[in-house]
């Protein structure tokens, strides 16, 4: 699925027009999360009660930037109570007025202290943050996350 969008975005992309995509599948039943980056920030996860890190691997290339790109799927099982933070990239290069950038390593310091956090209140502590890292400074992208505990499978 992701080869062919990346196909269909290449054809006659003289506007060249780029998207970046994590799609993951995560089996309910198993803890067993399966997924494709196309060029997206990394997703933080924390597995069980661990710290959160960066699934930085596996990681492809934007649809739409090269024809035959080639994705490989990535796979890990999560125990239960396991967190996963996906996110657009409007968050770590959300701007101060002095051009500095909240980063990555800001994600992840922010996330160490909201670990044991429900998914919505991870998603509001993170936007809350980049609010006052921006302090009023207009945004060039969008603030788009998704958060997500699995908590089994019973």
């Amino acid at each position: 699925m992701i080869s062919h969008a990346n196909h269909q975005l290449c054809q006659n992309n003289h506007a060249e027009y780029f998207a970046s995509v994590f799609f993951g599948i995560l089996d309910v039943s198993t803890g067993v999360l399966t997924w494709i980056n196309a060029g997206h920030p990394a997703p933080a996860l924390a597995r069980g009660s661990a710290e959160f890190r960066f699934l930085t691997e596996p990681h492809g290339t934007l649809l739409g930037y090269i024809e035959n790109a080639r994705y490989t799927v990535g796979e890990t099982a999560l125990p239960p109570g396991s967190t996963l933070l996906v996110y657009t990239d409007g968050v770590t290069e959300a701007e101060d007025p002095d051009g500095g950038m909240f980063g990555a390593a800001r994600l992840i310091e922010l996330l160490a202290r909201s670990k044991n956090r429900d998914p919505l209140a991870i998603v509001d502590a993170t936007v809350n943050a980049v609010d006052e890292f921006a302090r009023g400074h207009p945004q060039s992208d969008d603030l788009t996350l998704l958060a997500l505990r699995y908590m089994g499978a019973s």
